[in-house]
């Protein structure tokens, strides 16, 4: 039989599609069709943890101040790959043991055991804590703790305003108070550098006491600024605070000086007061400067003040520095030292 060359052609057009229609399909068939549709799915999604927190948000509701207070934290693993348990951070000062363990298999479950130490300050608070996890969509869960701290003790003042003037000092009464009606007794009084001291009776209970402090008035003058602290034997709070803060006897009023864009041999002039808060006279007994960048141009001794006038000359400029800077010491006839610091940043030069 004759064959023509346009039929000849035409057949092996037709095996060719016919095989290459043939790869398609095989191609298209999943490698294992006995797997199930779930199982496909599963083979194509990649498998992670996932963290599941029973309840993230713990309320205490109302507690004393300065009171231990403990919660749990109940989760669970609810992705397809182990969850590892990194670390348990804090910010607000709540206290977690180690875990036991780290790593969580799927559907695994585990606690977080917190402790809560609350505040001496009375009012509602919120507290956040943080799982850091290898869950990847939720690497930090974040846990809340709310409380609201409720005073079973009032302390009054809550701020004794002190004064280095002894003759004309009043110090007032220090009262604590039971709001419950539970009698207590004071166990101990500190003070910062035991500034402020006060005789108590450990024996004595009741629901309200009175202490009247005394003030070491040396060690004031060192530290103007401090915190009263009084252990008490009250059965929901433990101890009330308190603060106290006087004010120097001579301070500076202007004790830093900046000039910004400097260039050398610019000269600035700057008045530098120093005060007296006990209607003192200010004297001073010497002053020296650092580097002679500054100089004093006048001192006017006023009442309860003394007025210095100085000028900044600005020095030249040595290698790539940016900055230069002096300082002025002040010492006074009554034994305080203050510093005038003068800080100075070059202009910066374009090209």
């Amino acid at each position: 039989m004759k064959i023509t060359k346009n039929f000849a052609t035409i057949v092996i057009i037709g095996i060719f599609l016919a095989i290459q229609c043939g790869c398609q399909e095989q191609a298209a068939t999943p490698q294992n069709q006995n797997d199930s549709p779930m199982q496909q799915r599963m083979t194509t999604a990649a498998a992670n943890p996932k963290i599941q927190v029973e309840n993230p948000v713990h309320d205490f509701g109302d507690i004393g101040p300065n009171s231990r207070n403990t919660c749990q934290y109940n989760f669970k693993n609810i992705g397809d790959a182990k969850l590892v348990i990194k670390k348990i951070r804090s910010t607000c000062g709540c206290t977690v043991p180690e875990l036991a363990k780290k790593d969580y298999q799927p559907g695994e479950e585990g606690t977080i055991n917190v402790t809560f130490k609350s505040s001496t300050r009375k009012g509602a608070v919120t507290k956040h804590l943080y799982i850091e996890s290898n869950d990847p969509e939720n690497p930090k869960y974040e846990l809340a703790i709310k409380a609201n701290v409720k005073l079973n003790i009032d302390v009054t003042p809550s701020v004794i305003d002190l004064s280095l003037d002894k003759d004309t000092a009043q110090v007032p009464e220090i009262t604590i108070k039971s709001l419950d009606g539970k009698s207590f007794a004071v166990k101990s009084f500190t003070c910062t550098q035991n500034v402020i001291t006060a005789k108590f009776d450990p024996a004595y209970k009741a629901t309200e006491i009175v202490l009247q402090p005394v003030i070491d008035y040396e060690k004031l003058k060192n530290n103007l600024r401090g915190v009263i602290r009084i252990d008490i034997t009250h059965p929901l709070t433990n101890q009330v605070s308190l603060t106290y803060n006087a004010k120097a006897e001579f301070e500076v009023l202007s004790p830093r000086i900046i000039m910004q864009n400097a260039e050398p041999g610019q000269i600035i002039k700057k008045t530098v007061w120093i005060t007296s808060n006990y209607g003192k006279k200010v004297e001073t007994e010497a002053v020296t400067i650092e580097k002679g960048y500054i100089e004093i141009l006048s001192q006017e001794n006023n009442e309860n003040d003394m007025k210095i006038e100085v000028q900044v000359t600005v020095p030249p400029k040595t290698g790539n520095s940016r900055y230069f800077s002096d300082t002025m010491d002040i010492k006074l006839k009554t034994g305080e030292d203050f510093k005038v610091r003068c800080n100075g940043f070059y202009k910066r030069q374009t090209d």
